[in-house]
C-alpha cells in the first residue's frame, strides 16, 4: 500500500518549497537558491523511494548515494563558471575543515560556506525523509512537521519580512490541506478492505469539505497573533520558549557571522592608487600559498602579481586604465603579443584570506581556473595589456585555483639585442612623466648609464645602483612638503623600500626613453615542506619594476636590495658559458618588505593549515573509508532513535543476547560492555570518572576513592573542574545517603566531563598528527 496521490504530492512539495523559499527570502548569504534546489530535488527522490518496491536497506543506501552526489554537486555551483570540479570539491573540503576548525576555537567564521552546508544538509534529509515516510507509511506529520518547524525558527531569526505572514498561510494551508487528503486516502482504503465502494462524488465532496475547513482554519489562525499579543501571559510565555533559541543564536553567533545582514569585508590589498606612504611593519600572516609545476630557471624568481601603475604623480601612482571584460575558465579571452624569452609554468595557489578579490597570478596569465574581470587594454592589433584580474565570486579562504602563465627568462644576449621600436600603446602609456618632474633625477639616470648604447645595459646599471647605493628600510619618515618624494629618496634620505626603489627605477628609465611600469603583490615567499611550494605572507608584499623589451615583452627586475639579485643566463654570444648566470645567485627570501596600500585595520581571517589542507586530494580509498564512517554513523543515529521510539534495549545487552541464544560465547569484552550498561543511570555515570583517567594517561588505582578520582580528573582537566564536583556530589548522595539522587543532573555533568576530556584528548592526537605530517611533507 502507497499512501498518495497526486494532490498529497503536490502538498508536500508546496510546503518543501515555500520553507526553502523562506530561507531563500532572507538573503543572508548568496548561494541560498541551490538550498531551494536540493529542497525540491530531496522531495521528488523520497516520493520516488517511497513509492518504489526497494526493501528499507536499499533505500537506505540509495539515498546515501543520492547525498553524497547532490550536496557536493549544488554547492561546488557556487564556486563560478567554468571551475574544474576537482578545483570545486577541494575547495569546498578545505573551506568547510576550515570554517569548522575556526567554530571549535572560538573563531569569527567569515566564510558563509559551513551555514550553506548546514543548511544543504538539513533541507536535503527533511525532503528526502518527508517523501519516503509520506509515500511508504501514510505518516503526514513527518512530512509537515520538521520543515514547519524550521520554517519558524528561520522567521524567529528573520523577524524584519514583511510577508513572513505570507510564507506561514500557504505553508499552515497546505498543511491541513496534506493531512486532509491523507486522512481520505486511509478512511478510503479501509473502507475498500471491507468491501465497501465510495461513490464516484464522495472524493470531490469531502475535498470541497476540507478545502472550506482549510480556509477557516487559516483565517481563524490569522487572528491568534493579534488575541495572543493582547495577552500579557501570551508575550511572557513566548520570552520562556525563546529562550533556548536565544541562548544558542548567542552560542553559534561567531559560527554565522559572516552571513548577512551584511556580506563581510572584501579584501583588496592593492586598489587603482598607490601612494609611495611612509612604510609599515607586516605580520607574518599567510595570504596564499603557491604550488610551482617546476622550479624557477636559474637566476629567475617568482612573482605573484596584483596589478601594474602606468602613472605617477608627486609620489601616488595610479592606473589609467578603466575597460574591463569578464573572463572565464572555458573563455580566457586575453591575447599577448607572440613575445620570446617566456617559458610557461602552471601554478596552484591556494588562499588563506577570507573574501580576497584580487586573482594573484605570474605576471603574464594565460588562463585561469575562476571566473574574473579583466581590467585590459586593447591595442591595434587586437592584443591585451593586461592591468589586474579580480575574482567574481571574491576567494574565500581555503580555496584553490590554478593559473598557467608566462614567466619571463630572456638572456642577457637577447635583451641586449633587442631593438627600441616599440608599439604605440607602449609609447602612450608607459613614457609618461610629470610636467614638474625634477631635472636632476634625469640627470642622474644619464650620468649612471652613461656610455651604454642598449635599453638592457641602462636598466641594469640603474638596478645595481639602485641595491649599491640605498640602504632598505621597511619605515622612512613622511616626505618633505613640496619636494619630489623621489628626489628627497635619491638624493637626501638615500633609504627606503620596495615602492621607492622599484617608482625610481621606472621613472629614470623613463626620462632616458625607456618604457617601464611599476608592478605589485607579493615576492616568491619562504619555500614550503614539499618542493616547488611557495608560502607568501604579508611581509612579501613587494613593488618591483617592469620593462619593456621589443620582441620580449615585460620583463621583471629586482632593484630592492632585500629582496635577491635577479640575475638572467649570459646566453649565446658570450664569452662566459651560457649554462651559468652572469654572477652568483643570491639565496633566500630577503628581508620584510613594506609599502602597497595594504591597510593594517583589515584583519582577514588566516589559517596556519591552510596550505596543507588545500594540498590533500581525496584518493578513492580515503572516500571508501568517509563513506563507511558516514554509514557507520548513521546506523548508530539510527539504532538510538529506534531505541527511544520501541524501547529498544542497550545494544550491547541485545547483542549478547542474541549471541547467547545461537549458541555463541560472547567474548569478554562484550561482557563487560553489557554489565556495564545494566549498571544503574548514576553508577554509570559515575563511570566517566575511570574512563577518563585511563584515556589521559593516568588510571585510577583500586584503592582510589570517588573524591581522590574526582581530583586527579580535575588536576589533569582544569575545565572540567565545575561538572566533575556536580558529578561526584550527585553519585556520593546516591550511594551514601537515603536519596536516590538525580540522575539526569548526573548524566549531565558526565556528558560535560566526557566532552571535555575528548576534546583535550583529540587536540593532542591532532597536534601529533600535524607535527608528523609535516615530518612527513618535509622528506
Amino acid at each position: 500500500m502507497r499512501w498518495w496521490d497526486w494532490v498529497t504530492a503536490f502538498s508536500l512539495m508546496i510546503l518543501l518549497i515555500t520553507s526553502s523559499t523562506r530561507l531563500y527570502a532572507t538573503h543572508w548569504t548568496n548561494y541560498l537558491e541551490r538550498i531551494q534546489y536540493l529542497a525540491f530535488l530531496g522531495g521528488l527522490i523520497g516520493l520516488a523511494l517511497g513509492q518504489s518496491r526497494f526493501s528499507p536497506r536499499l533505500v537506505k543506501w540509495l539515498a546515501f548515494g543520492y547525498t553524497l552526489f547532490a550536496i557536493p554537486w549544488q554547492l561546488g555551483e557556487t564556486a563560478g563558471v567554468g571551475v574544474p570540479w576537482d578545483q570545486r570539491l577541494n575547495s569546498l573540503i578545505t573551506r568547510i575543515s576550515i570554517a569548522t576548525n575556526e567554530v571549535f576555537h572560538y573563531q569569527s567564521v567569515q566564510d558563509p560556506i559551513l551555514f550553506l552546508f548546514l543548511m544543504a544538509l538539513l533541507f536535503w534529509l527533511v525532503s528526502l525523509i518527508s517523501g519516503y515516510f509520506l509515500t511508504r507509511y501514510g505518516k503526514p506529520w513527518q512530512a509537515i512537521l520538521p520543515a514547519g518547524i524550521i520554517m519558524i525558527v528561520i522567521s524567529h531569526y528573520d523577524p524584519g519580512l514583511a510577508i513572513s505572514g505570507n510564507y506561514l498561510a500557504i505553508y499552515v494551508f497546505f498543511s491541513l490541506l496534506l493531512l486532509g487528503r491523507v486522512t481520505f486516502l486511509r478512511y478510503r482504503a479501509e473502507w475498500r478492505a471491507a468491501g465497501m465502494v465510495p461513490s464516484p462524488g464522495a472524493s470531490l465532496d469531502i475535498g470541497r469539505a476540507a478545502l472550506v475547513s482549510v480556509v477557516v482554519l487559516v483565517m481563524l489562525a490569522w487572528t491568534v497573533p493579534a488575541l495572543a499579543a493582547s495577552l500579557p501571559p501570551a508575550s511572557e510565555i513566548w520570552v520562556e520558549i525563546s529562550k533556548p533559541w536565544d541562548n544558542l543564536s548567542h552560542r553559534f553567533s561567531d559560527a554565522f557571522s559572516g552571513l548577512r545582514t551584511s556580506i563581510g569585508t572584501v579584501s583588496d590589498f592593492y586598489g587603482t592608487s598607490m601612494p609611495l606612504g611612509s612604510g609599515s611593519r607586516l605580520g607574518d600572516g599567510i595570504v596564499f600559498t603557491v604550488k610551482a609545476s617546476a622550479a624557477p630557471a636559474p637566476g629567475v624568481r617568482y612573482y605573484w602579481q596584483a596589478r601594474t601603475y602606468d602613472d605617477y604623480q608627486n609620489g601616488n601612482w595610479s592606473t589609467t586604465v578603466t575597460s574591463s571584460q569578464p573572463v572565464t575558465p572555458d573563455n580566457f579571452d586575453v591575447k599577448y603579443p607572440a613575445w620570446s624569452g617566456r617559458e610557461k609554468v602552471t601554478f596552484t595557489f591556494t588562499s588563506s584570506v577570507t573574501l580576497l578579490s584580487t586573482i594573484y597570478t605570474p605576471p603574464i596569465p594565460l588562463w585561469v581556473s575562476r571566473p574574473g574581470q579583466a581590467v585590459e587594454t586593447t591595442a591595434a592589433d587586437g592584443t591585451n595589456d593586461l592591468t589586474t584580474l579580480t575574482a567574481v565570486p571574491p576567494l574565500h579562504a581555503g580555496e584553490t585555483y590554478t593559473v598557467d602563465g608566462w614567466v619571463s627568462d630572456p638572456t642577457v644576449s637577447e635583451l641586449r639585442s633587442s631593438g627600441t621600436n616599440y608599439p604605440s600603446w607602449v609609447l602612450d602609456s608607459y613614457l609618461q612623466i610629470p610636467n614638474n618632474f625634477p631635472s636632476d633625477i634625469g640627470a642622474l639616470a644619464r650620468k649612471i648609464t652613461q656610455g651604454m648604447n642598449n635599453p638592457y645595459d641602462k636598466t641594469e646599471a640603474i638596478t645595481q645602483y639602485l641595491r649599491q647605493t640605498i640602504t632598505y628600510s621597511q619605515i622612512i619618515p613622511t616626505p618633505p612638503a613640496g619636494q619630489e618624494p623621489l628626489q628627497w629618496f635619491l638624493f637626501d634620505l638615500k633609504q627606503g623600500y620596495c615602492n621607492y626603489y622599484a617608482s625610481a627605477e621606472v621613472m629614470m628609465l623613463r626620462t632616458l626613453g625607456i618604457p617601464a611600469r611599476l608592478a605589485v603583490g607579493f615576492a616568491q615567499g619562504d619555500p614550503g615542506s614539499v618542493s616547488n611550494t611557495y608560502i607568501v605572507r604579508y611581509k612579501d608584499s613587494h613593488a618591483w619594476p617592469e620593462v619593456y623589451f621589443e620582441g620580449y615583452g615585460w620583463v621583471e627586475f629586482e632593484p630592492t636590495v632585500s629582496q635577491p639579485a635577479r640575475q638572467l643566463l649570459l646566453g649565446n654570444g658570450s664569452s662566459t658559458d651560457n649554462s651559468q648566470p652572469e654572477s652568483d645567485i643570491l639565496h633566500g627570501s630577503g628581508g620584510a618588505v613594506g609599502g602597497g596600500d595594504y591597510n593594517p585595520q583589515i584583519t582577514p581571517s588566516t589559517f596556519t593549515l591552510a596550505s596543507l589542507i588545500g594540498r590533500i586530494k581525496i584518493s578513492p580509498e580515503v572516500a571508501a573509508l568517509l563513506s563507511v564512517l558516514l554509514v557507520v554513523l548513521l546506523g548508530f543515529l539510527a539504532w538510538r532513535y529506534a531505541r527511544r521510539r520501541y524501547h529498544v534495549p542497550e545494544f550491547p545487552i541485545w547483542l549478547e543476547t542474541n549471541l547467547t541464544r545461537r549458541g555463541v560465547n560472547p567474548p569478554r569484552w562484550l561482557k563487560r560492555w553489557s554489565q556495564h550498561a545494566a549498571y544503574p543511570p548514576l553508577v554509570r555515570a559515575y563511570g566517566v570518572f575511570n574512563r577518563v583517567l585511563r584515556l589521559m594517561g593516568n588510571p585510577p588505582k583500586p584503592s582510589d576513592t570517588p573524591t581522590e578520582r574526582a581530583s586527579n580528573l580535575t588536576r589533569l582537566l582544569p575545565a572540567a573542574a565545575e561538572p566533575a564536583e556536580t558529578l561526584l556530589g550527585e553519585y556520593q548522595t546516591a550511594q551514601y545517603s537515603t536519596s536516590s539522587g538525580n540522575p539526569s543532573r548526573a548524566y549531565q555533568a558526565s556528558r560535560q566531563v566526557r566532552n571535555i576530556a575528548y576534546g583535550a584528548y583529540l587536540g593532542r592526537i591532532f597536534t601529533q598528527v600535524k607535527r608528523r605530517i609535516a615530518i612527513l611533507f618535509g622528506r
